[in-house]
């Protein structure tokens, strides 16, 4: 008689006699259950996570329908790999649907997800005959696994009837196991994948003698599938998938395990033998997951991600073998899932591996206190309680509170970006909570401040309000839950802070929100926060781990390799916003843990210091205020004129002596110590297009974008309405610091400094804002201290076109433009400064020097410009326009938030424009800026300066300073120039160069850059001989024939493209 009959029967007759075990539970056992439905309960990471992940899942399962077929058939992958995959995704998707859904149930107790299981059970069961087909028993078996997984799942619940798990168990014994055991004797991973399965329907069917063959199986070939340093013989050989076909492996392998272990306590995780272990293994599926290209079997082999495979494995081993390696590598894509093709381990973080029990005390939240979580829980509602206390304020909070906890004046109802006036209302609870803990605060312990705290928080947490900006869901809202919940602890009731936790909970590491950028630290800061007040340490080193690793370089969102930051991939320079914001939230908790076993690693440190004084400080007018040319939406917020606070850079300095002494410097700035003098620098972002200059008496910068970025921000959330041309070559120019405070509701958006605009009758619409460039040649060439940048620009909102350069010296730069061509009817002006007004502004024209009255008025033949100290010389007369009066506007013409100041505001502004008439073709200008100067000076100050404008043609605009001894050249095409009597160089390409050199004419620095960032070489030549660079990318060769130095230069490519080469004497 056949075997599955005889067993169908032995069964049959156990169930009549009522003498059938009961259900096995051998890949996750009950104790596994009740132990995640506690943690989940708890609220405890990284269970909850994974947990709604699960339930999102099942969620979207429920409406789908089975993909059952009579006959199960999969071709070869190799020979018919279309045919392949879309025939197994019958068995892939409903087995994955019924493991899922019955998980779901087991974990929530809701029916409708054990149906749902069943059904899909049921639904093979009834129509699935065979398999067939090469590959027809391997998909069977290793995609199936989920189906028995379900079923030991579902067996003892009564939502599954007796005559359907029947209907079951005779489809695995006559499709499922045949198919397992068909392949369980081969072998490579076919056999791992049968023996899993296989252990997977015995312990479904009780059938220990089937059990008993598999251990047996397993145990015997497992010297031979591991050789002694870890590498699995069959599968390093699969060419290009080697690293593939070993997790492939190790998967259903230790998984086996992990059956085997549950169902006769056996222990094979610890098998080892001649030097051969299944850790071994795993190491070396480690070691080269992380450096394929050590890999020695094959160049270039294929890996997983963080998102697939092999997280999902180390995941699940983590908890067997202790490892920290395997820890370390997950724990920043947590929670795993791994839900298609194969299933061996598909919720490895939430369903963890113990080979020790379920000790729920260990894990208790009331467990003993670990002193570094008290310590870190006392400082944190140390530093919110620092905040001042208004009495007034709260003694009207309180007075005003309404009988159903809302304070009058308060939009309840406007959920929209531009409103949510309900940040007001958090504000209040807040600042309520605080007065009433905070030591010597009048209102600490007051009976009505507590009633008001308890009456506004009932009023909020019975409508948890929902903003459209993601922004209030995710941080905003969830960081005043927090917040309360350290300061208050003990004054809330239980079900007060549960509730203010699952809020707060909304901002969690897998939120959309939390993006690789500077909100991924926020968002982890804030779930830390939250971990503090639940007293879990795992999960606060689990995000501990997560925020010192966002601290790296990114080619994506991040922190870039020049310093500066990007949080979207419109490329946008976010350096001063969301970018402070990153190093801010870093900062925080660096300084925070440095006393504790969650301290962050000296390297990351180190690294935030760089990007914090090399990117963010050097995007500051002397290291205190933001740049205006940096801002993008943030320029329309009242207030973003502020000085920086000295906080930040103190903690840093606390942390470690790497660059004391610019730390040092920058707190000394921006408390304000007149003998402090800031740093001299020039730098270039060059992913960003900005750049950067500074003496001790003046700041400034151009931006600028290129066919590699955008111009500006989205004007989101209603704000920067009014950003079109604020990225077409912006100069301002700062001595203060002061120059452009408030300058926002009165500004002329069509005269940006620097700028060169078509002056149109309106400014476009605010969906036209964000432009991407259109041209590739826009860079600088810089050496750190010295610098010029090159800029051909084309306007895609208005089609203009203008070749437009800067040349920065000691004590002022030179601005030049040309080929400046527009088709449109309108008047083109290039910007020279628009800024408040402050004092006389005084004109040198051909009428003579005179102080000009208030007014506006169009001068022709204008030698100089002074205003506020700083002059503008035009070394060919310039017709210019020239404002200084006092101006209307309103924050709200560029900023449409509800929270905008409405009313009139009057500024008096100085604004200087170039006038290139209507329709020009060909037009140009040229101006020398000079940061201090008066009156009776500055032409003095130009002579001695020694600026001779070299060129400035559509081909070349080049600048020599006599007094400096340096030259620049911004070549558009290759060309040939000669600097002075004794110099002259050729450019083979487009290219800029910077030379600096002797009196007798010796070249002592030169610079090069490809602002395109197209080449791989630049070819130059110099009629001098030049020496061994010593660099291996630079080679130098002596012409006796042509007297000259030709010298190629290997050009930085990728992360790195756009940057200057510098050789030193």
């Amino acid at each position: 008689m056949n075997t599955h009959i005889l067993k169908w029967l032995l069964c049959f007759m156990l169930l009549l006699s009522g003498q059938l075990v009961m259900a096995n539970h051998s890949m996750h056992p009950l104790k596994q259950i009740a132990f995640v439905k506690k943690m989940i309960e708890r609220q405890q990471e990284p269970y909850r996570t994974a947990y709604v992940q699960l339930i999102h899942y099942a969620d979207s399962i429920q409406l789908v329908t089975h993909h059952a077929r009579n006959d199960f058939a999969v071709p070869g992958y190799y020979v018919k790999p279309k045919e392949h995959r879309a025939n197994s995704l019958a068995l892939q998707q409903d087995a994955f649907a019924a493991y899922c859904s019955a998980l779901a149930y087991r974990l929530s107790g809701k029916k409708h997800y054990g149906e749902k299981a069943c059904y899909f059970m049921n639904a093979w069961a009834t129509i699935n005959k065979k398999y067939s087909e090469p590959d027809g028993p391997l998909v069977m078996s290793y995609s199936g696994t989920a189906f028995l997984m379900a079923a030991e799942l579902m067996d003892d619940t009564s939502l599954w009837d007796d005559r359907e798990k029947q209907l079951f168990r005779n489809w695995v014994m006559a499709v499922y196991q045949k198919a397992t055991n068909e392949i369980r004797e081969r072998k490579n991973n076919w056999a791992d994948w049968g023996r899993l399965g296989s252990l997977l329907a015995a312990s479904f069917l009780n059938d220990r003698e089937e059990i008993e063959h598999n251990v047996k199986l397993i145990k015997g070939d497992l010297s031979d599938k591991i050789a002694s340093d870890g590498h699995m013989p069959a599968e390093v050989v699969r060419e290009k998938n080697g690293i593939w076909y070993t997790y492939f492996s190790l998967a259903p392998m230790t998984a086996s395990f992990w059956v085997v272990y549950n169902l006769t306590g056996e222990n094979l995780f610890l098998w080892e033998q001649e030097g051969k272990s299944i850790k071994k293994a795993l190491d070396y599926l480690l070691r080269y997951q992380k450096a394929p290209y050590e890999w020695k079997w094959y160049k270039e082999p294929n890996v997983g991600t963080h998102v697939t495979w092999p997280d999902n494995l180390l995941e699940a081993m983590a908890c067997i073998y202790g490892e920290a390696a395997y820890v370390e590598y997950v724990a920043n894509s947590r929670p795993h899932i791994y839900p298609v093709h194969h299933f061996a381990w598909v919720f490895p973080t939430l369903m963890p591996l113990s080979l020790n029990g379920y000790d729920l005390g260990r894990q208790s939240l009331v467990a003993k206190k670990d002193a570094d979580i008290e310590k870190l829980r006392k400082r944190f509602s140390a530093q919110l309680l620092r905040a001042s206390v208004s009495n007034d304020r709260i003694k009207a909070l309180v007075e005003t509170l309404q009988p159903d906890g809302t304070w009058p004046g308060i939009d309840y109802v406007d959920t929209t970006r531009t409103a949510f006036q309900h940040e007001r209302h958090l504000g209040n609870m807040l600042a309520l909570s605080v007065a009433y803990k905070k030591d010597g605060s009048l209102y600490k312990g007051n009976k009505q401040v507590r009633k008001a705290i308890h009456q506004s928080l009932a009023f909020w947490l019975a409508n948890d309000f929902i903003c459209e900006n993601w922004w209030w869901n995710q941080i905003g809202t969830p960081n005043t839950m927090v917040s309360m919940l350290l300061i208050l602890d003990k004054d809330l009731s239980s079900d007060e802070s549960d509730r203010m936790l699952k809020i707060a909970d909304r901002g969690n590491i897998n939120a959309s929100g939390a993006r690789p950028s500077g909100d991924r630290i926020k968002i982890a800061g804030l779930q830390a926060k939250a971990a503090l007040f639940k007293r879990d340490a795992e999960e606060v080193a689990m995000l501990m781990k997560i925020i010192e690793g966002e601290i790296k370089f990114s080619t994506e969102r991040g922190m870039q390799h020049d310093f500066s930051f990007h949080h979207r991939t419109d490329w946008v320079n976010n350096t001063l916003s969301y970018g402070s914001g990153y190093a801010s939230a870093f900062i925080e908790w660096a300084s925070n843990v440095a006393d504790t076993k969650f301290r962050f690693s000296d390297q990351a440190v180190r690294l935030l210091i760089d990007y914090y004084i090399d990117g963010i400080c050097k995007q500051m007018i002397y290291g205190k205020i933001s740049d205006p040319g940096i801002l993008n939406r943030d320029i329309t917020r009242p207030g973003e004129e502020k000085v920086w606070g000295a906080s930040d850079p103190e903690k840093l300095k606390n942390l470690t002596n790497y660059r004391q002494a610019e730390l040092e410097n920058i707190i000394c700035l921006r408390k304000g110590d007149p003998s402090c003098r800031p740093a001299s620098f020039a730098k270039f972002f060059w992913r960003t297009d900005h750049f950067v200059f500074q003496r001790p008496d003046f700041y400034t910068s151009v931006r600028m974008y290129s066919t590699r970025n955008a111009n500006m921000e989205e004007p989101y959330n209603g704000e920067g309405l009014m950003n079109h041309f604020r990225g077409d070559g912006t100069n301002y120019l700062s001595v203060r610091g002061d120059e452009y405070k408030r300058l926002t509701p009165v500004c002329d958006w069509m005269k940006i400094p620097g700028a060169t605009i078509v002056q149109l009758d309106k400014m476009p619409g605010e969906n036209e804002v964000q432009k991407w460039g259109l041209t590739d040649f826009v860079g600088a060439v810089t050496d750190g201290l010295y610098g010029a940048v090159g800029f051909n620009f084309k306007s895609p909102h208005t089609g203009l076109a203008a070749k437009k350069a800067w040349f920065f010296f000691d004590k002022e730069y030179v601005c030049l433009g040309t080929d400046i061509s527009s088709r449109m009817k309108y008047p083109v002006s290039t910007t020279v400064n628009q800024c408040i007004l402050n004092g006389e502004v005084t004109v040198s024209e051909t009428k003579g020097i005179d102080v000009q009255k208030q007014g506006v008025r169009n001068i022709d033949g204008a030698q100089w410009v002074i205003h506020d100290k700083v002059g503008y010389y035009f070394p060919q007369k310039e017709n210019i326009t020239l404002l200084n009066q006092k101006v209307s506007g309103s924050w709200s013409i560029a900023n449409r938030q509800t929270s905008t100041p409405k009313e009139t505001v009057e500024q008096e502004v100085f604004t200087l424009s170039i006038d290139h008439g209507a329709h020009p073709d060909k037009g140009d200008y040229a101006y020398i800026v000079i940061p201090s100067t008066d009156r009776s000076s500055i032409e003095r100050q130009v002579r001695e300066a020694g600026i001779v404008t070299l060129a400035n043609n559509k081909e070349l605009q080049a600048v020599r300073h006599d007094g400096l001894n340096m030259a620049y050249a911004v070549f558009y095409k290759g060309g040939t120039l000669q600097v002075n009597e004794k110099i002259v160089v050729t450019m083979d390409s487009p290219g800029m160069l910077m030379l600096k050199y002797s009196e007798s004419g010796e070249i002592l620095t030169w610079g090069v850059v490809d602002p395109t960032h197209f080449l791989k070489k630049i070819h130059w030549s110099v009629n001098q001989k030049l020496g061994d660079s010593g660099q291996e990318c630079i080679q130098s060769e002596w012409d006796e024939s042509t007297g000259s130095s030709r010298i190629a230069v290997d050009l930085p490519q990728g992360e790195y493209a756009g940057k200057s080469i510098v050789y030193h004497k």
